[in-house]
């Protein structure tokens, strides 16, 4: 990963975030969006042997074959996330584009839990840009460019609480289940998930 790249795009995010206020809400987005592929961009484009993590990832990448079956697991990886990594495989057959995925289905999950939280909590406005500066510094290369099954589990642990605070509770289970497929540490989360039918009050 190039950390003079990396740097002045959070540097840029974090000047446009400053006028977030005097933008359209539907330009936020659009700049949410076109801020975030230049994310993925850059975390795709990283050194493979970056950690530790990502180069077994690559080893995996390597390991698999697709006539093995979409779900079959390959040594101690879960089973969704050797389905995602076959997926990729069959359409573009580029290690790049896997890393450049993962990050993409991180931001969409992400895009998709501001906006329905912005309506489950009627918040009026949300500056999704001042989001990207939060998230991106740490989390987003921990989880987006590391540890990245365990980053695809908590975005949709995440969304299965969304799902709950609107009631949807079958896509809440869909969305746990994913979760799980992808790091079965997600296990941990379901208390988490069962205080959100707890009232305080």
């Amino acid at each position: 990963m190039n950390i003079a790249v990396l740097s002045l795009l959070v540097l840029m995010t974090i000047v446009m975030s400053l006028f977030e206020h005097r933008i359209s809400n539907k330009n936020r987005w659009r700049l949410f969006f076109i801020v975030g592929l230049f994310f993925c961009f850059v975390f795709a484009n990283r050194d493979i042997y970056l950690s530790r993590d990502t180069a077994e990832y690559y080893y995996i990448w390597n390991k698999a074959d697709i006539s093995d079956g979409f779900f079959t697991r390959i040594e101690r990886f879960e089973g969704g996330y050797c389905f995602l990594n076959r997926i990729i495989q069959l359409l573009f057959g580029s290690f790049r584009m896997f890393l450049f995925f993962v990050s993409f289905i991180e931001l969409e999950v992400a895009y998709f839990i501001l906006r329905k939280a912005s309506v489950t909590y009627s918040l009026n406005q949300i500056f999704p840009l001042s989001f990207l500066c939060l998230l991106m510094p740490y989390f987003g290369i921990l989880y987006s460019a590391i540890a990245m099954r365990a980053g695809l589990a908590i975005a949709f642990v995440y969304l299965s609480v969304i799902f709950i605070k609107g009631k949807h509770y079958a896509k809440a289970i869909v969305s746990f289940l994913i979760s799980f497929s992808f790091h079965q540490s997600s296990v941990f989360a379901i208390p988490l998930l069962a205080m959100e039918f707890v009232s305080f009050k």
